[in-house]
């Protein structure tokens, strides 16, 4: 799973390129915490993408079986949960 900042509006990137580094911040402290976080890393975006940087997350809702097969594990948000509008600035992102 890879978080995009959009280039197209100057303001919007420059946020959502706090916001990389902000959950790249987070996941950096959950490590030291000792907490296992999944494996990311903050990659410099190319240039024509009109992003500053992209963070790349691996992905937590799956596990991998010794026999090589994928399941899912399930979850749910609290927003979803509680049926919230998760465009408004509450318990989701």
């Amino acid at each position: 799973m890879i978080s995009l900042v959009s280039g197209r509006d100057v303001q919007a990137a420059l946020a959502g390129y706090v916001q990389q580094r902000r959950e790249a911040v987070y996941l950096s402290l959950a490590e030291r915490a000792g907490l296992q976080p999944p494996r990311w890393q903050l990659l410099a975006a190319p240039g024509e993408s009109g992003a500053r940087a992209w963070l790349a997350v691996e992905r937590f809702d799956r596990v991998w079986r010794a026999d090589d097969v994928s399941g899912c594990v399930h979850l749910h948000s609290a927003c979803g949960l509680l049926d919230a509008d998760s465009r408004a600035p509450s318990l989701d992102y």
